[in-house]
């Protein structure tokens, strides 16, 4: 790849590295001079990242000197410009054509890379592996062999080929130990081992990127995955600390959003875990503090969606059902292409449940809500819940039958939920309720076995003896 001295050339023919009055516009306008001229200008601008006006000057090159020796490093300019300008389409067509231009151009490496950069932005994730691969097998010697590699590693990464991204961010450690893209490389080896649920040893690469690299500009990000590693293991308080640091450490860091998600989600979960009420609330308080701060302060962050399903969690989780309720509905409305949709449509059925529980009494709303959850979410991680909680519904209502169904959907399709256990204990009760004592035992012997230490256990059993006051029960004895 060609070296220009730029400072040198700015010096011999334009003098002092200034443009002379009248000779441009700040949008990239004409320059008096020939094409050495204009392209030490326009490099100047591009290291200076006055992009429109280097794109200007470099288009005014190509325009006036199409047969410029600097019309093919031109191009590939042009073609990066566009790419920080927020348009990688229009800079991979541009890629493109320089390669049918300048068969032969010394820049081709580069131009090569770049062409990854872009489909990698496009979402184009194997596109952009190829890309990379061809860099490093055609351009052996290419000063971005190591840049190249690291975006490989990030495709594997895209495409879930999590051995071939550590392989790959290994060999960038190995070697290229003192480059500049080691610290990058060590970080996205600890963020691999995260995606992968291995929170311990993603832990350990991510503190060895910190005293490795102690001085990098990863180490806002690594200390972002450090607390949610905690997060993950169930260390909310070390997450909460953790995160609180990363925001007062790193005011100008681009995951300021991402913290103040997760610690506002330390903090509900320290609320579920909270000694007392007042604790509880006061946490539940602050995690609503934090989600509204993310969405008034990043309304586009890509997590402003689960900010507003927390924050009716939070209403939620302090009974605050009709704030939740709007909450939750105005969520629905303003994120329609959420990846918790789902969440939010259950929690606003189980908002309409506990309005008609403790009020109303009319539980078709909720019975609606639960309803389209599993019509449109029929295998999301919420369906579930939407299977037990219709039950619910069904149950309340005194409709046995159609209860019992759905406790056994919840009990047999998903052993393994969140709702299991309490779908096996109204599963006994249901059964209890329909005198159908047989499979009231087998339930609750399924149940003893399979969630030995569930916290309903005690009441399952005390219902399936005595009926709760409402039927005779089917006796037996409880441990």
């Amino acid at each position: 790849m060609r070296r220009l001295a730029v400072v040198a050339l700015l010096a011999t023919l334009v003098g002092c590295n200034s443009r002379s009055s009248g000779n441009g516009t700040p949008d990239g306008g004409v320059i008096t001079g020939d094409d050495a001229t204009l392209f030490a200008q326009a490099k100047s601008d591009y290291d200076a990242k006055r992009y429109s006006a280097a794109r200007g000057e470099f288009q005014d090159l190509l325009t006036r000197f199409p047969t410029s020796s600097y019309a093919d490093q031109s191009t590939v300019y042009i073609a990066i410009i566009d790419f920080y300008l927020g348009n990688p389409a229009a800079a991979r067509n541009e890629l493109k054509a320089f390669f049918q231009s300048f068969p032969n151009s010394a820049d081709r490496d580069r131009a090569q890379y770049w062409l990854g950069r872009c489909d990698y932005a496009l979402k184009d994730y194997q596109a952009a592996l190829s890309d990379f691969q061809d860099l490093l097998t055609q351009y052996p010697g290419s000063n971005y062999r190591d840049n190249a590699l690291v975006w490989s590693g990030r495709c594997y990464y895209n495409l879930l080929d999590y051995p071939s991204a550590l392989a790959v961010f290994r060999q960038v450690v190995r070697d290229y130990a003192s480059g500049a893209v080691a610290p990058e490389a060590q970080y996205w080896i600890g963020r691999t081992y995260f995606a992968m649920a291995d929170y311990a040893t993603a832990r350990l690469e991510l503190e060895k990127q910190l005293s490795t690299y102690p001085n990098s500009a990863f180490a806002d990000v690594v200390n972002l995955y450090l607390g949610r590693c905690d997060f993950e293991t169930f260390q909310y308080a070390t997450a909460k600390a953790r995160l609180e640091a990363v925001i007062a450490n790193y005011p100008s860091s681009q995951e300021l959003d991402n913290a103040t998600y997760w610690l506002g989600r330390s903090e509900y979960e320290l609320g579920v875990a909270a000694a007392s009420a007042s604790a509880a609330s006061a946490l539940y308080t602050s995690a609503q503090g934090r989600f509204a701060h993310l969405i008034a302060a990043w309304p586009q962050s890509r997590v402003a969606d689960n900010a507003a399903y927390w924050i009716g969690r939070c209403q939620f989780a302090e009974g605050q059902w009709a704030q939740a309720l709007q909450q939750l509905q105005a969520t629905e409305q303003n994120y329609p292409g959420s990846n918790v949709l789902d969440w939010v449509v259950l929690y606003i059925g189980r908002c309409q449940f506990e309005i008609a529980a403790t009020g109303t009494g009319d539980y078709a709303p909720a019975e609606a809500t639960f309803d389209r959850l599993l019509s449109t979410w029929s295998t999301a991680s919420a369906a579930p819940g939407g299977h037990y909680w219709l039950g619910r519904t069904y149950y309340a209502q005194g409709r046995l039958t159609e209860a019992l169904a759905k406790f056994l959907t919840v009990v047999t399709d998903y052993p393994a939920s969140d709702w299991t256990d309490n779908a096996y204990h109204y599963l006994v009760l249901t059964y209890v309720d329909l005198g159908d004592c047989p499979h009231a035992d087998a339930a609750y012997a399924d149940y003893k076995l399979k969630w030995p230490a569930s916290p309903f256990l005690g009441a399952t059993c005390t219902y399936r003896q005595t009926g709760g006051g409402l039927h005779a029960g089917c006796g037996g004895t409880c441990p």
